[in-house]
């Protein structure tokens, strides 16, 4: 009867606090965070759920939300240059 070894691999990358004090900079000076949503199926469930997740963790980031017309299609000029109007950082998900 042969035994067999396992090894145990942690899939998890060790942080890289270059990396990190780098986030924790940009953290501090986003004050507005954009969702684009691509109109599919759970994505405005999605993003709706992670606004309130960030809100609670950043208290007084302003959470704006965006809509494009169909999933088959970009953004508009319209809508592109509201998110660069209105928010630092924009989230675009799909929620398949």
């Amino acid at each position: 009867m042969s035994v067999a070894t396992w090894t145990l691999i942690d899939p998890v990358a060790p942080i890289d606090t270059e990396q990190q004090d780098a986030a924790e900079q940009a953290q501090r000076k986003i004050s507005s965070l954009g969702f684009l949503s691509n109109r599919k199926p759970n994505t405005a469930e999605l993003q709706s759920a992670l606004a309130k997740r960030v809100s609670a963790a950043f208290p007084g980031l302003r959470i704006v939300f965006f809509e494009k017309e169909s999933s088959a299609h970009g953004a508009g000029e319209d809508i592109v240059t509201s998110v660069m109007k209105e928010v630092e950082l924009l989230v675009n998900g799909t929620g398949d």
